[in-house]
């Protein structure tokens, strides 16, 4: 049998993961939590082994050929997708609570985000945007027992098929004109044809559906109720796994499909990328959930991202990816150390119930400041490198505004940071803390060492993001 024919083989395993893992709930006697952390654990694993398998090769042709873009993008997924897995093993073993539902509804959204990272067409990544879309919808139903979850549930789902009938209206649309669904012959009649109103409603509405995925402001509040509402595992999965396949498609929607409509797409970016910065940015100094705390600085982390992207040259994506990445590994950090802040068994996601945790846990409150630090771009953490980047960028362009509006909402963001800080290691100690799992230690220290290659050495770290992104960048 060819390669060709196996080049689903990665979508097989998902999809027959799901399976399995209903035949181990129902007929195996003896099932613990660690039981399907283990089963998803070797379904990743498989995963990457087969997409490097298939590397270059495509059974269908709604699937692009997989380059070194796509193929470190999917390896990134994996990756992120087993910390979180990693990390929620031990809270549903604290809980004494069966994981089969979450590890089934995440590895089937996890097949929503793979097929939106192979799509080689609007429809295969449509597919992908609602499979994703309704995965992360049902992961809802595992939410705190002591909140009352319908009212939210209720309005994300109306959310979820307003955006996928919105996606679908548009992309119908565009294959009326283009007679195609495919991303190259997309590109080539926007760019031979001049374009309507229309037109632009139609690609505006699937930006639109990017940005719900995203969280980005107008469609960020949704989002925002979710999070305090959510059981850590899912909450960790909300926040970042669809970021990284959003912006991933931000970018190569812009560069690769609606290129030629760039005056357009930046206008439309850069408007919710400012109103991101400055809603997350104001929104952050009220939170007192440590969850919508970090969801506000996600936001305003994100809308930076997005305005580092304009106007769509080699060095604004590089910038762009820079931070990103560096503002995601901060806040998987700040997620890991969520996990492992908890009293009597319980999980806590106030910001006043972790008052005085540094006289209990110093490690935690130390790794609390270095990441908050990071996020906050400021010198010697890695963070500076991504903001250092990103206002680099914005100077070679003349964005002297935009540089601006983020100095001026990067005050607010500090305002809220030293409250925190100053909860944490100045405030009374209220309550005795739980001990701090190992999983999160070791998460903790994982993403310390990459935070000191980074800083040690910024330019290697620059130099391979520069080549793994030249598949994008053509």
């Amino acid at each position: 049998m060819s390669v060709r024919n196996l080049a689903l083989l990665p979508e097989l395993f998902l999809l027959l993961s799901t399976f399995f893992m209903g035949l181990i709930a129902k007929y195996r006697s003896t099932q613990t939590p660690k039981t399907f952390y283990t089963f998803a654990k070797y379904v990743l694993f498989l995963f990457v082994l087969g997409s490097c398998f298939v590397f270059n090769h495509r059974a269908l042709h709604a699937f692009g050929l997989e380059n070194s873009y796509k193929l470190m993008l999917k390896i990134f997924l994996v990756m992120a997708c087993f910390l979180v897995f990693f990390l929620s093993c031990k809270w549903f073993l604290n809980k004494n609570k069966s994981s089969f539902a979450y590890y089934a509804l995440s590895i089937n959204a996890f097949l929503g985000f793979d097929l939106m990272i192979s799509a080689s067409d609007l429809l295969m990544f449509f597919i992908g945007y609602v499979i994703s879309g309704l995965m992360l919808y049902f992961l809802l139903f595992l939410c705190e027992e002591d909140y009352d979850c319908q009212s939210a549930q209720r309005k994300y789902l109306f959310f979820v098929l307003l955006f996928d009938l919105i996606f679908a209206v548009a992309m119908f649309f565009i294959w009326s004109k283009t007679h195609s669904f495919e991303y190259q012959k997309i590109q080539m009649f926007f760019a031979k044809n001049a374009v309507s109103s229309y037109e632009l409603f139609a690609v505006g509405g699937i930006y639109l559906a990017l940005f719900f995925l995203l969280g980005l402001v107008p469609l960020h509040f949704c989002q925002a109720e979710l999070a305090g509402l959510s059981i850590m595992p899912v909450y960790a999965f909300r926040i970042l796994l669809p970021s990284i396949v959003g912006f991933s498609a931000l970018v190569y929607f812009s560069v690769n499909v609606f290129s030629p409509l760039a005056d357009f797409l930046c206008l439309l970016i850069q408007m919710a990328a400012f109103a991101s910065v400055l809603v997350g940015a104001l929104a952050v100094m009220y939170e007192e959930n440590l969850r919508r705390f970090f969801f506000m600085i996600s936001l305003y982390s994100l809308g930076i991202v997005c305005l580092c992207l304009l106007p769509f040259s080699h060095n604004g994506i590089l910038s762009a990816f820079i931070c990103f990445l560096v503002y995601w590994l901060a806040l998987f950090a700040c997620c890991a150390i969520m996990f492992g802040i908890k009293s009597n068994g319980e999980y806590l996601s106030g910001v006043a119930d972790i008052s005085g945790i540094f006289a209990s846990k110093p490690k935690i409150a130390a790794f609390m400041l270095v990441f908050i630090v990071s996020l906050a771009g400021s010198p010697p953490m890695l963070g500076f490198l991504g903001k250092l980047q990103a206002v680099d960028h914005l100077m070679l362009n003349h964005a002297y505004g935009t540089i601006a509006v983020i100095m001026l909402s990067l005050l607010f963001v500090l305002n809220a940071f030293s409250k925190l800080l100053q909860t944490i290691f100045f405030a009374e100690k209220k309550r005795s803390f739980d001990r701090v799992d190992k999983s999160v230690y070791l998460c903790l220290y994982g993403t310390a060492v990459l935070f000191v290659i980074g800083i040690l050495n910024p330019k290697l770290f620059m130099e391979r993001l520069d080549v793994w992104l030249e598949a994008v960048m053509r």
